[in-house]
């Protein structure tokens, strides 16, 4: 059935009630009072670009927070008035959002009206496209969808516009909290550049054998473990940290402190058998947070006055009061990224009967790198007791002794290290997996010993320094899962085996003061068994499974059979793992400045081309360039230092902390950025569509709505021959308005879509 508007367009037939009356004219505001007739006016080029105006505002600050962003512009550290100002912005950002979308609904109706102005004409559902600029409803309105293929391929992208303007406009203009890269740290006017160097070269920095000429000479005394460069030097930190030597130690993680933080992360293995467990830990190389901090110190001090400037900018570390920092470490050697590297240590003990004569070292349960496979997997390590004739031990007594079993006897196929430990008898009622169930007096560990890729990263705060890297936890990286199938899941690690020389560092004697340092008669594997020892094991204990305890002996006793063994595990892997860390002390450091300096003053003393060379462990302020200065300088250039074969680059990239602008770390600002740009290309566009056309038909009135009121009374809307029909007074009408318009349905246009109407200037 057809509607009563569609039988009127059908017949070219108006119906009364809504045919206007001949003699009304219409005013600006007032369309049911008598007026003049109107002439016709033409919108000069000038006009229209005033009118568009509005484009102006958020164009500018488009462009002002683009260049903030471009410039990556730091803003500074968190305060007190921070809030008040975010606050401001993400009020400033809600205008500017606004603006944007008013200037595109701006452009779309000045694209109307010149539709309009013309006698192509427009459809009539984009009469309301520009109160929908910023709606995606409208898309799946009737008015849409009655638009010609060129329309609804155009809009969609105008409506996106639109609507990404406003999150574009708060992502771009909002600074944001994190780390911001920093290129140069010199802030003067001069050209300097600083380095730092390690003295070693890629094989070396991370050798596959750790001897003691990493170490520094004296830490084979006997009083090595209170000396901070020294291996076994944690060993009093460590020996305190009662969750260490409990029965099931878990997860600990323990922090080293010092001039800046560290942590030692450990774990339980994934897999337990009966007395055989095992347990990793790892933590970072002492040095690389020595030279990050020191690096740190040296520029901090280092001023314009050090060149020879009687005034100006030094470093940022220097000029910046409130400085949250961030140094992130790579190596560099040959113009190639060599990865840094951790220790990693996984150690399995298991307990052996007193009446042993000789063990094998457990291995079964450690899984790192390629030890779940043959040849280690199969391979047998098995040792005579009588190779180790003072671990010899009376079982009446409860000292322990302890011994390192050096690898090197075991050939190509060798664990990184061993140690066992001599206790007296400990009855033990648990019987696993077949286990003997005589009493244990012997107790032998397996190290497996590893360099672990990471990432590290110092982060120096107003009241604490903390070194952290990428995968503080073996278990996350580098830990070998046994998984179905395919067998083991690992992460790319190094073997590391421990020389005689070295592993003798481990075991210096016990210094058990330090208000009176003096060496004891114990060494520190002595003592750490005997912690364990002591900790899981009691005295003449009631016991009633093994054998009575009227043997006249001093009985100990064990409530948990794996006790013993777990405590020595985590205890040595986290002591063995501190002391790998410590393995780089003795290894030179060196910070190098090159670069120009303008008019140095006195020219006599300063040289405008600079270069100084110090080791980087000296005191910061004899940093300079001064004849003062001149006996600290070691005789290294920058040409020394680019030799691979000697020299390996620290390269420290540095950040700072605060509120900012930039693109680093983030997505979302591409995606505003962009959608701030498009806008000010068609911005642009629209600004030269306007001044180029050749022609600016006017209009009588500018809204839509009178336009379209001024159709309505041009004549009869719509006629039996899609033609424009006009007032039977056509006449009266032309006195009245001097532009008419008419509709007509826009069969067998470029769109091929029936019931396309067009309002358009007759």
């Amino acid at each position: 059935m057809m509607h009563s508007s569609d039988e009127i367009l059908s017949r070219g037939n108006l119906s009364p009630s809504l045919r206007p009356a001949q003699n009304i004219d219409v005013s600006d505001n007032d369309f049911t009072q008598t007026s003049p007739p109107k002439k016709q006016t033409s919108d000069s080029r000038w006009n229209i670009l005033a009118r568009s105006l509005i484009i102006i505002p958020p164009i500018a600050i488009s462009i002002a927070i683009l260049t903030l962003n471009f410039r990556s512009v730091f803003w500074g550290l968190p305060t007190t008035k921070t809030n008040t100002i975010l606050s401001a912005l993400q009020f400033a950002a809600q205008i500017h959002a606004s603006l944007l979308v008013a200037s595109i609904s701006m452009m779309v109706l000045n694209m109307i009206q010149h539709g309009l102005a013309t006698k192509k004409g427009i459809p009539l559902g984009l009469l309301s496209a520009n109160f929908y600029v910023d709606s995606p409803t409208w898309l799946f309105r009737t008015e849409f969808k009655s638009l010609g293929l060129k329309y609804t391929l155009i809009f969609p992208w105008i409506v996106a516009l639109a609507i990404l303007s406003a999150p574009s406009s708060a992502i771009v203009m909002l600074p944001r909290l994190q780390f911001w890269g920093v290129e140069d740290v010199w802030l003067g006017k001069d050209n300097i550049d600083f380095r730092v160097y390690m003295q070693a070269d890629k094989e070396s920095l991370y050798p596959q054998t750790i001897n003691a000429e990493m170490s520094a000479r004296r830490c084979a005394a006997a009083n090595a473990s209170i000396l901070p460069e020294c291996p076994s030097y944690g060993i009093r930190r460590l020996i305190m940290e009662e969750q260490l030597f409990e029965g099931r130690v878990g997860t600990v993680n323990v922090t080293i402190q010092g001039k800046w933080n560290r942590y030692i992360v450990g774990h339980d293995a994934l897999f337990k058998r009966g007395s055989s467990d095992s347990y990793a830990s790892s933590t970072l190389s002492t040095f690389l947070g020595d030279a990050m901090l020191a690096y740190h110190s040296i520029l901090s001090y280092f001023s314009s006055q050090n060149i020879g400037k009687s005034n100006g900018l030094g470093t940022l570390q220097r000029e910046t009061e409130e400085l949250r920092a961030r140094y992130d470490l790579s190596f560099r050697n040959n113009g190639k990224k060599v990865h840094t590297q951790k220790p990693v240590v996984e150690v399995q003990c298991k307990g052996l009967p007193s009446n042993s004569t000789s063990f094998t070292l457990p291995h079964d349960m450690l899984t790192m790198g390629d030890w779940a496979t043959d040849p280690i997997l199969s391979a047998e390590w098995s040792v005579p007791l009588s190779d180790y004739p003072d671990i010899s031990t009376d079982f009446n007594s409860t000292i322990v002794n302890a011994s390192i079993i050096h690898s090197e006897q075991f050939g190509n196929v060798k664990p990184s290290l061993g140690a066992i430990f001599a206790t007296s008898e400990i009855l033990h009622s648990d019987i696993i997996n077949g286990e003997s169930s005589a009493p244990w007096a012997f107790f032998v560990c397996t190290f497996n010993a590893r360099w672990m890729k990471t990432d590290t990263y110092l982060e120096i705060a107003s009241i604490e320094r903390t070194v952290f890297d990428s995968f503080p936890d073996p278990r996350d990286n580098g830990y070998t899962e046994r998984l179905p199938g395919d067998g083991q899941r690992d992460v790319s690690s190094v073997m590391m085996y421990i020389s005689e020389s070295w592993a003798n560092l481990l075991n210096v004697p016990w210094v058990d003061s330090l208000a009176t340092p003096t060496p004891t008669n114990r060494t520190i594997l002595d003592t750490i068994g005997q912690k364990c020892l002591d900790k899981h094991t009691f005295l003449n204990a009631t016991f009633a499974m093994q054998k009575p305890i009227d043997d006249g002996k001093l009985n100990r006793v064990s409530v948990e059979a794996t006790a013993v063994s777990t405590c020595l595990q985590a205890s040595l892997s986290v002591y063995l793992t501190d002391a790998l860390s410590r393995a780089h002390e003795s290894v030179p450091i060196y910070i190098n400045a090159e670069g120009t300096v303008d008019d140095p003053t006195p020219k006599s003393i300063y040289p405008s081309i600079l270069s100084i060379s110090q080791s980087i462990y000296d005191d910061p302020f004899l940093f300079g360039s001064g004849a003062y200065f001149a006996p600290y300088r070691v005789n290294l250039t920058a040409v020394d230092f680019r030799d691979a074969d000697r020299f390996t680059e620290i390269r420290l990239r540095m950040s700072r902390y605060g509120y900012g602008y930039g693109f680093q770390d983030s997505i979302l600002i591409y995606v505003g950025v962009v959608i701030l740009l498009l806008h000010a290309a068609v911005s642009v566009v629209y600004f030269v569509w306007v001044v180029s056309m050749a022609r600016h038909p006017g209009t009588d009135d500018r809204t839509i709505g009178k336009l379209l009121v001024l159709g309505m009374q041009s004549g009869r809307l719509g006629s039996s021959d899609s033609s424009v029909a006009f007032g039977t007074d056509e006449r009266s009408v032309k006195r009245m308005w001097r532009t008419r318009y008419g509709l007509r349905s826009n069969v067998g246009s470029e769109t091929k879509r029936m019931g396309t109407v067009i309002l358009e200037r007759r």
